[in-house]
């Protein structure tokens, strides 16, 4: 699913200072591995951990079983000029991650539940967020994002669903979950587990001869 935002709509909810982050779209795109997102902005970005005046701190909220009843409220409901939205949030992505190049998967009270890799581009940064880090998604999940510099959130979409997050059959030793039991799987493991915090697409599958 693809979300445009337009331009010029960015909020001053805390009277911080220059409106500099807008977002211009939002790309979430389930996969048998998890979710794909890509946020989009009219501006430039940098990293968080750069502390510059473009710097862009960027929250993506997770109603990861699509009820509204259950979960934490959505961050964004919680700043001035913000809509409080109608969803129960499980997970929530944090682009200010404990190391450089990562972002943080927490619960709804800020518990940490795993790191994810996330990439910064001109304009744009993108993450996935692995079917063992979501703790659903079946069915698909609702979603939203708010997104500002260090000194105030500026932008944010409403509420948005994907579909179905359609997961692989379980194969032992199918590693980098493509479909496919080939050289590429022990590859993708041995790369992982050398990555400080990153994530297997599953456990059990990466266990090749089931001694774990």
């Amino acid at each position: 699913v693809s979300i445009p935002d337009p331009l010029g709509d960015t909020v001053d909810g805390l009277g911080s200072g220059p409106r500099l982050m807008d977002l211009s779209e939002v790309q979430v795109t389930p996969t048998p591995l998890g979710l794909d997102v890509v946020m989009s902005f009219y501006n430039g970005i940098l990293p968080p951990e750069l502390l510059a005046p473009t710097s862009v701190v960027a929250v993506f909220d997770l109603d990861v079983d699509r009820d509204a009843s259950t979960g934490g409220v959505s961050l964004q409901g919680t700043f001035p000029g913000f809509t409080i939205l109608d969803l129960g949030i499980e997970r929530r992505v944090l682009n200010f991650g404990v190391f450089a190049g990562s972002a943080d998967v927490v619960d709804a009270d800020f518990n940490f539940v795993g790191s994810i890799s996330i990439d910064y581009m001109t304009t744009s940064l993108s993450f996935s967020v692995p079917c063992t880090l979501l703790g659903g998604g079946e069915d698909g999940v609702n979603f939203t994002a708010i997104a500002g510099t260090i000194d105030q959130p500026t932008d944010a979409l409403g509420v948005f669903g994907t579909t179905a997050i359609t997961q692989l059959p379980f194969l032992r030793g199918e590693c980098n979950a493509n479909g496919v039991l080939d050289i590429g799987d022990p590859s993708f493991h041995s790369t992982q587990i050398m990555t400080v915090g990153e994530e297997l697409p599953c456990d059990a599958a990466c266990d090749s001869n089931a001694d774990q």
